[in-house]
């Protein structure tokens, strides 16, 4: 998601909960920032990716969007 990272970012910097918000606050966020967007929004970013995807096996893009987390519990 090299394309729309931009978009990404912006979205999560203008969408940011502030500092002090409480658990209920917080939530409320997520709920409103995790939902699948309108039809017409979701068709042009699925648009975008998928002239995207193509160009992964002859671009080496700079960046992206996705994060690989690897987590273990305390011992």
């Amino acid at each position: 998601m090299f394309f729309l990272s931009p978009l990404l970012l912006l979205s999560r910097l203008l969408q940011r909960p502030a500092k002090a918000a409480s658990l209920e606050e917080q939530n409320e966020h997520l709920e409103r920032t995790h939902r699948i967007p309108p039809a017409i929004i979701n068709g042009a970013l699925t648009s975008i990716f998928s002239f995207e995807a193509p160009l992964l096996d002859r671009i080496a893009f700079p960046w992206g969007t996705s994060i690989l987390g690897v987590f273990q519990r305390p011992l």
